[in-house]
């Protein structure tokens, strides 16, 4: 048995999943609609989330994490239900992967033929 270099406890602790990126965790401001709201308000995306704002259509949340694959893979699971307000870095990261995503899809009718 060799004594792991790193401390376990906390080696998690601001990231969603397993992945480390080598870069500071920041805060992410998250716009939570309607439809999925009561769902991430008690099953909470990270263990830093904390409701900034909340009505009856939508509630804001802070988390404080490393941005890293899961966490896009779980803000984009919600589909349009889930909106990144900042950091604007982070929103526009997101917004490409959104758009390569909608020319994939955009060209279904000719993909689907040529393959």
């Amino acid at each position: 048995y060799k004594e792991p270099e790193i401390d376990i406890s906390d080696y998690f602790d601001d990231v969603v999943g397993v992945t480390i990126p080598k870069c500071n965790a920041e805060d992410i401001i998250i716009k939570v609609y309607k439809a999925s709201m009561s769902f991430v308000l008690t099953k909470p995306i990270h263990l830093s989330q904390c409701i900034i704002e909340k009505s009856d259509e939508y509630a804001v949340i802070s988390i404080n994490v490393k941005p890293n694959y899961e966490l896009d893979s779980k803000i984009l699971s919600f589909g349009s239900n889930m909106e990144v307000l900042s950091p604007l870095t982070y929103r526009s990261h997101l917004s490409e992967k959104i758009q390569a995503m909608n020319q994939i899809y955009s060209n279904d009718a000719e993909n689907l033929h040529s393959k």
